[in-house]
């Protein structure tokens, strides 16, 4: 049944299991994604959840079970075409030997990309909106700081306007006011972009319509609220199971 009424499923995975160096990664996930949602997936480091992520454009392929993406097995699609629609932020994204203009119009040159005008206005606009001037577009992009490049990454993966964005850890680097000029832009992105975001941040909470937690590689907990307590609470169990495991 569909949780949300009026929002497509736009993923559907079914006992999803992956491995690694002889490890369980991920262990029979079935999980739904629907659109124009903010998902958020929190466990603790090594839980799966940047697996599962990566499993959501391709970037890995399970060992068995399913991922389906607008009902279509996601092994039959294009990967570039199907990664100019679903796009990816990375907890320490790669930044090019360029300026910082150059490395977030990098992504048009893609030939799936080939048809996306870039609006520099609107450009302009997310980085101050995050907190940015234009004057870092001149700057090498090697010089900016964790966060920075954190930010910068995010508008790169906007410009393509995709249909689904995937972002880990997006404010790991970041400083409160920061963070929350990033949770706040996310937020307005609700409805027109599916979101699944993957953070230890609490801020998140207030904005997530589906909370997705994860612990050795399984889903323990699907929910659509949390207070921030009872979220600190799972995350700090998480950690000590850790280190005494």
């Amino acid at each position: 049944m569909n949780e949300f009424p009026g929002h497509e499923t736009l993923y559907s995975l079914s006992q999803v299991c992956l491995s690694g160096g002889g490890t369980t990664i991920l262990d029979s996930i079935d999980l739904k994604l629907f659109s124009g949602k903010l998902h958020l997936m929190s466990g603790s480091s090594g839980s799966g959840k940047t697996s599962l992520l990566r499993l959501l454009n391709g970037m890995v392929t399970p060992d068995s079970g399913s991922v389906m993406y607008r009902g279509a097995d996601l092994l039959s699609y294009d990967l570039p075409q199907l990664r100019s629609r679903v796009a990816m932020i990375t907890q320490e994204p790669v930044m090019f030997p360029a300026t910082v203009e150059q490395n977030i119009r990098i992504p048009l040159s893609y030939y799936a990309n080939s048809s996306v005008e870039i609006d520099e206005r609107n450009m302009i606009e997310m980085l101050s909106g995050l907190g940015l001037n234009s004057g870092i577009l001149h700057k090498e992009a090697g010089s900016l700081s964790g966060g920075e490049k954190q930010r910068v990454a995010i508008v790169r993966a906007m410009i393509l306007r995709p249909e689904v964005l995937l972002a880990d850890e997006p404010t790991s680097a970041l400083d409160q006011l920061s963070e929350q000029k990033v949770i706040e832009l996310f937020n307005r992105l609700k409805g027109d972009m599916t979101q699944v975001v993957v953070s230890h941040s609490a801020g998140f909470l207030e904005i997530a319509d589906k909370i997705i937690l994860i612990s050795g590689g399984r889903i323990v907990k699907e929910c659509d609220s949390m207070t921030p307590a009872e979220f600190a609470e799972f995350l700090d169990e998480e950690d000590a199971g850790r280190n005494n495991g």
